[in-house]
């Protein structure tokens, strides 16, 4: 092992880190004949691969232990240092990228940490005591000095030093068990005096040392030993001794030789024969599995081709146990040493299992006697892997919890691991090269085949039933149970049921919680912080499809709850939709809301009203930034500009309908107040449905509350969004509405402004123009220039459309005054369309052309994508000689506004 210091420099101290000895390796030498020597960083690039040898380091935790933080140096500056590793070992193949970072390509037998762990693990399975005894002697003379003592990285002090000393300290362990077992008892004495001086609280030392001494007839000093640890114990850590050590005390005071001789034995054997059989432990696999086909197919290529470790998770009752099981079975016979499998019991902290549990299991599947499996779980594993070793096994892991629970389990080699898990097991991925595959609720199709292969009932009635189960697989075989237990019932009624009721816990077989929805989710929540809990449970009230952080932290009345939200991702309780967008299925939804209802009764009204008033107070502000006719003073922001103002409603408006209708339920005045702030984005991105959806619902809302400001204010809007979809005398019935209840005279002017417009899609024009000059005059006389703005644009362009341009031009350059002054882009960009047809009807092209350069110059800015439309085809009729509007005025004249 001394070659190593030919690269690494001459204190040997560093031999333990497990690095490549050149002088097992070929290659060839630097300048002059001499190997160059590896320093510094250097140094402690070749400690982090060689620790990993035959296994891809990432890039960032080679910066980490490099420069001490995972985003210090860079990957250039990390690929440097590679080049220069490279000549200093003399052969470029040594060290290879491979995606995460780079591996170490080495034979056990070149990597000191390696033939370490295989010393040990073919102790363990030794013959016979003396073959152990040589093959962990040899094992511990490779140890020289403190390891690392000469790699300058505490990252990789943290991260392998004690894992490095807890695997000699149990090999030492081992060793004296291994001589007592032999008889040399009196010979381990002096290395068991050093031992318990150099681990003073190593309980097991101190027992071998106690039965050493007794054997070896040094009975007053073996009792001794026991008083000097029992004080020791309570001055440095104010407890008494293990009750395996009392035990041990009793029988050396008694003399009770069968009692030592169960703990120690004398002349024992430690390997058991192996079976003749490999192992064969997956459960069957499910005959109506369906879908998932492209999924499955690249499970099967990562297990095979590489990297041959695949980490499966996604959401409580998505099928992720069936799906591994599918997959195991389509590629066990590529693994003909058999297959492993083992329950680690999910997220309760009281089921899980530790991974010495597992390893002490598989390692007795493989053949190794219970008495040969060491103690400590760092050489358990060390074991499992010298065992596998040369083997080709598949490991299903199910049901695992935390990424540690998988690092023991991992055979290497050209062995396999599938991961089953409720969270995101990304530090796989970024330790040890692992795929991530998030396994999400089947398709409506795939959720339709399966209820087809359960049930006799129509494709309509399946397709409602897996929508009230959220296509999960758990949820609708459980559906599918019940209905096939009740011959009788409609597939239809059973969904009505479910639609009505709690689904969390209808959807449950009685007495098996294996089968109920509600087990399955209650064990990921019981899992949770309190503070995540809460944050889950009240994240069930927040109404819509999706939702955002800010959302969020309105509903849990914290200011930044985003990492708690992305906590509950990594559980699986909360769909990621795309960046900073976030979701819940509607089971897991329902769930929320039950959870809310029996943790936090006293908390939903209130979280519930911050929720409509965050929304109303973005809509609010969409509205202002949008239509620019609040007094400056009284303007309140809560986006840097327009765009981000329309960028926030297209990204909420597939929830706002959801929003109206439970703010209406829950009897809130947010049920008129949000749609009416938005009516004016609605009639920008010209989204006639959800303007007149949530206006019917408001206007309902308000005459329930017996608002007649709002009811007023609402006809008025829904008049507008009834006009602009068409449908005009619909529109001036809600109009005269309007007017019966309105009595402010800003509210009236825009009622009489809206009547003209719709008497002019009926080419009434002297109702509409009588209809202008009411609304002029309540503007004028409450000094509202945004109103007179509007009803100037559109008695410029019903000028126009009446064959006046004479009297429209003069009108149509007030409107462009105004409308600039008032500040809203959208009317001053219909207002110079106004003004440039005018010019043209009188045949001023030049001028008419200025006017329509300008409005399109104005609607790109402020993504007016109508008004974009019309100037850019404006623009294009001033090639034709006469303008043709005698078919469609409309096609020509700029759009009124309001």
């Amino acid at each position: 092992m001394g070659g190593i210091t030919d690269v690494v420099g001459d204190r040997a101290a560093l031999v333990w880190a497990g690095a490549v000895s050149p002088a097992r390796a070929a290659g060839g030498r630097g300048r002059r004949g001499r190997r160059p020597r590896a320093r510094g960083r250097l140094r402690v690039l070749l400690a982090s691969l060689a620790y990993r040898s035959g296994r891809p380091v990432p890039v960032d935790d080679l910066r980490r232990h490099m420069w001490g933080e995972p985003d210090a140096g860079s990957a250039v500056t990390v690929r440097s240092y590679v080049r220069r590793l490279r000549t200093a070992l003399g052969d470029a193949e040594r060290v290879r990228s491979r995606p995460p970072g780079y591996l170490l390509a080495a034979g056990r037998a070149e990597v000191d940490v390696l033939e370490f762990e295989d010393l040990a693990a073919r102790a363990a399975t030794a013959a016979d005591p003396e073959t152990e005894a040589a093959l962990l002697g040899r094992a511990l003379a490779l140890w020289r000095g403190a390891p690392l003592a000469d790699v300058h990285s505490d990252a990789l002090h943290r991260e392998v030093v004690p894992v490095l000393v807890e695997g000699r300290i149990d090999c030492a362990e081992r060793l004296v068990a291994a001589r007592l077992s032999l008889g040399e008892h009196a010979a381990v004495v002096g290395a068991l005096g050093e031992l318990t001086r150099e681990h003073p609280l190593r309980e097991r030392f101190w027992q071998q040392r106690m039965v050493a001494l007794h054997r070896s007839g040094r009975q007053a000093e073996a009792l001794a030993a026991f008083r000097d640890l029992r004080e020791r114990l309570d001055r440095d850590l104010g407890i008494d001794v293990s009750q395996e050590t009392r035990e041990v005390h009793q029988a050396v005071l008694t003399g009770d030789a069968a009692a030592l001789a169960r703990r120690f034995p004398v002349g024992r054997v430690v390997a058991a024969p192996r079976p003749d059989w490999p192992p064969r432990e997956l459960c069957p696999d499910i005959p109506d599995f369906v879908g998932r086909a492209e999924l499955i197919g690249r499970i099967e290529r990562w297990l095979v081709d590489g990297p041959r470790l695949v980490a499966l998770s996604g959401p409580p009752g998505t099928g992720k146990t069936a799906l591994a099981t599918r997959v195991a079975h389509r590629v066990a016979d590529r693994f003909p040493d058999g297959q492993l499998v083992a329950d680690l019991g999910g997220p309760d902290a009281e089921r899980s299992v530790p991974a010495s549990v597992v390893l002490t299991r598989f390692l007795g599947a493989l053949g190794v006697d219970r008495q040969a499996i060491p103690d400590g779980m760092a050489a358990q594993s060390a074991l499992f892997r010298s065992v596998a070793g040369g083997k080709r096994l598949l490991v299903l892991l199910d049901n695992v919890a935390r990424a540690d629970q998988v690092r023991p389990l991992i055979p290497g080699g050209t062995s396999a691991v599938l991961v089953t898990s409720r969270t995101e097991l990304t530090g796989l991925a970024a330790t040890e090269g692992a795929r991530c595959a998030p396994v999400p609720p089947l398709t409506p199709a795939e959720s339709a085949a399966l209820l087809r292969g359960l049930l006799d009932a129509d494709d309509a009635e399946l397709a409602d039933l897996a929508d009230v189960c959220a296509h999960l697989p758990l949820a609708l075989r459980i559906a599918a149970a019940h209905l096939a237990a009740r011959p009788g019932q409609p597939v239809g009624g059973y969904a009505g049921v479910l639609r009505r009721g709690c689904r969390v816990d209808l959807l449950s077989v009685p007495d098996d919680p294996q089968a109920s929805v509600r087990e399955a989710f209650d064990l990921s929540y019981t899992a949770l912080s309190a503070r995540s809990r809460r944050v889950f449970a009240l994240l069930g009230l927040l109404p819509g499809l999706d939702f955002d952080a800010d959302a969020a932290a309105a509903a849990a009345g914290e200011p930044d709850v985003e990492s708690e939200v992305d906590r509950l991702v990594a559980a699986s309780l909360v769909l990621r939709r795309a960046p900073g967008r976030y979701a819940l299925h509607d089971l897991m939804r329902s769930y929320a809301r039950m959870r809310c209802e029996l943790d936090l009764a006293d908390e939903g009204a209130a979280a519930l009203a911050r929720v409509f008033d965050h929304y109303l107070d973005r809509a609010r502000s969409v509205d202002t930034l949008l239509r620019r006719s609040t007094p400056p003073e009284e303007r309140r922001h809560a986006f840097a500009d327009r765009d981000a103002a329309l960028a926030w409603y297209e990204r909420a408006r597939p929830s706002v309908l959801a929003l109206v209708a439970a703010a209406a339920d829950a009897e809130l005045p947010h049920a008129y107040h949000l749609p009416l702030a938005l009516a004016s984005a609605f009639a920008l991105r010209k989204h006639w449905d959800e303007w007149v959806a949530t206006h019917e619902i408001a206007l309902r809302r308000a005459r329930a509350d017996g608002d007649a400001v709002a009811e007023g204010r609402v006809l008025h809007r829904l008049g507008n969004a009834l006009e602009e979809s068409g449908r005009v005398e619909a529109a001036i019935a809600r109009h005269r509405e309007a007017l019966a209840v309105a009595t402010d005279p800003k509210l009236r002017g825009a009622v009489f402004n809206s009547l003209g417009i719709a008497h002019r899609r009926l080419f009434q024009y002297d109702e509409a123009s009588a209809c202008y000059e009411q609304a002029m005059r309540h503007f004028r006389a409450e000094g509202n220039e945004y109103g007179v703005g509007a009803v100037q644009v559109n008695l410029a362009s019903l000028y126009a459309r009446m064959g006046r341009p004479a009297d429209a031009l003069p009108v149509g350059v007030e409107a462009v005054a105004t409308t600039t002054r008032s500040g809203d882009p959208h009317f001053t960009t219909i207002a110079w369309v106004n003004l440039g047809f005018a010019h043209h009807l009188l045949g001023d092209t030049d001028a008419a052309r200025a006017a329509f350069t300008t409005a399109l110059e104005l609607a790109v800015s402020c993504q007016d994508r109508y008004g974009e439309a019309l100037a850019r085809d404006r623009l294009a009729c001033l090639g034709a000689v006469e303008p043709n509007y005698a078919t469609d005025p409309d096609d020509l004249l700029g759009h009124p506004v309001r």
